[in-house]
């Protein structure tokens, strides 16, 4: 079994692929290394992975890569809610174009089954809580949009040539080998490298508002779940850690993981961002058997201690 893993070389995907050669599959990573370039070498060194430097709007590339595969995890993305709203056609075009690239290859390779990463971001401004997967989507910024038009074509992908498509909407992922230094950074590993250099976090809003931050090692293990269930085919499942916290206390974490005082700045919202998540876990524990097995008291103190050992990790990048 050979599985491609586009954006192979990003955060979760390094993860995702790390663990697939642990299973004992060979994988193809295709990347184009616009915001992984950090994790080339720890791809280069593992075993049964061939990397394809380029782009998922880049049908070619996608019909090279796809060509060789059986299974397709599809995580390859234009990334960050803010990156979006200043560059929306990009957005779109990698974002959804590029999804409905690997679709048609998949179409045309006669690919069986594939895993399309998602997000919790198309729910958007929506008043239904908690997020059950059928209710109605609001999304606000583009990056929003795109995932949620190719969530679209990936059910009529599924209806009308039968290939089957898992979407999984992840909910605020984190983890060791999360860049907090790219524009747009991720909020948990940001916290952390200004905590570590004695620097004020900054935070939009009061503070207050509540996410499940979901450890990258159970987004990954629900993911490969996924792959294996056929109950999981045509089903749109949210992953997520089950228990929420605020960003405040989040720093109150982090505070007492350093044991020292942070300073903490407050800005305005942010245009696009989502104040609360709530999400229903009903068809993750039902369909995919699983439930997070990292606390968010175990993630941050795992998190924090690999950027404490890693501090040159993203120099490069």
């Amino acid at each position: 079994m050979k599985s491609l893993v586009t954006g192979g070389a990003g955060f979760i995907g390094s993860h995702l692929v790390k663990k697939l050669v642990e299973n004992k599959q060979e994988v193809i990573v295709l990347d184009n290394f616009s915001s992984g370039r950090y994790n080339y070498k720890f791809l280069e060194t593992m075993p049964k992975v061939d990397i394809i430097e380029g782009s998922i709007i880049n049908r070619d590339v996608v019909h090279d890569a796809i060509s060789q595969c059986d299974n397709i995890y599809h995580l390859a993305a234009f990334n960050r809610v803010p990156r979006s709203i200043e560059d929306p056609i990009l957005s779109n075009e990698i974002n959804i174009t590029g999804t409905l690239n690997i679709l048609e290859a998949a179409r045309k390779f006669d690919i069986e089954s594939i895993v399309y990463s998602s997000s919790s971001s198309v729910y958007g401004m929506s008043k239904e809580f908690p997020r059950v997967e059928n209710c109605n989507p609001m999304p606000k910024s583009p990056y929003a949009v795109g995932k949620l038009a190719s969530e679209y074509y990936c059910q009529v992908y599924e209806d009308l040539y039968n290939i089957k498509v898992k979407i999984l909407r992840y909910f605020a992922v984190y983890g060791p080998k999360q860049s907090p230094i790219i524009k747009y950074a991720a909020v948990i590993p940001y916290f952390i490298l200004n905590a570590l250099n004695g620097r004020k976090l900054p935070v939009y809003g009061d503070g207050n508002q509540r996410r499940n931050f979901t450890f990258v090692e159970d987004t990954v293990n629900a993911t490969i779940l996924a792959m294996k269930s056929d109950r999981a085919s045509g089903e749109i499942i949210n992953i997520a850690n089950e228990s929420e916290i605020s960003l405040n206390e989040i720093i109150d974490l982090l505070k007492e993981e350093l044991n020292k005082d942070i300073l903490v700045e407050y800005y305005p919202w942010r245009k696009g961002d989502v104040k609360h998540a709530y999400p229903d876990l009903s068809k993750m524990k039902k369909i995919l058997g699983y439930r997070s097995i990292y606390s968010i008291e175990k993630g941050i103190k795992t998190t924090l201690d690999w950027y404490k050992s890693n501090p040159s990790y993203f120099e490069d990048s």
